[in-house]
């Protein structure tokens, strides 16, 4: 499908077009508090041109290159992945949770042989 991008009224599928997106994940950010407006009146969400390419040419510029190479950046993914995991998260105080029989949640219950 072709869409005709100088057209001074958009729709969803010219946003998406517009921002090289999914329709769907244009459709999220018309959600955006800062995304204009549509205009009232119509059966379909329509914007002006004007208007979003103005909000596009508004945003702050995104990072060059991938998180943590070359940017001086870090993602905060790459740092919940690397971070290490703490050994026991409950207090000193806090009792291991027991089954009954005394052993402890998660441990395997012990061999015994049947009974002839």
């Amino acid at each position: 499908m072709n869409i005709d991008l100088s057209v001074p009224i958009w729709t969803i599928e010219h946003v998406a077009a517009a921002l090289h997106l999914e329709v769907d994940t244009a459709r999220d950010y018309t959600y955006r508090e800062d995304f204009p407006r549509p205009r009232a009146g119509f059966s379909r969400n329509l914007w002006t041109r004007q208007e979003v390419l103005d909000w596009f040419a508004g945003l702050p510029p995104k990072p060059r290159g991938r998180a943590g190479r070359g940017t001086g950046t870090v993602s905060t993914a790459t740092i919940a992945r690397t971070a290490p995991r703490p050994a026991d998260t409950r207090p000193a105080s806090a009792p291991a949770a027991t089954r009954p029989g005394g052993r402890p949640a998660g441990a395997p219950k012990p061999y015994t042989p049947r009974r002839k």
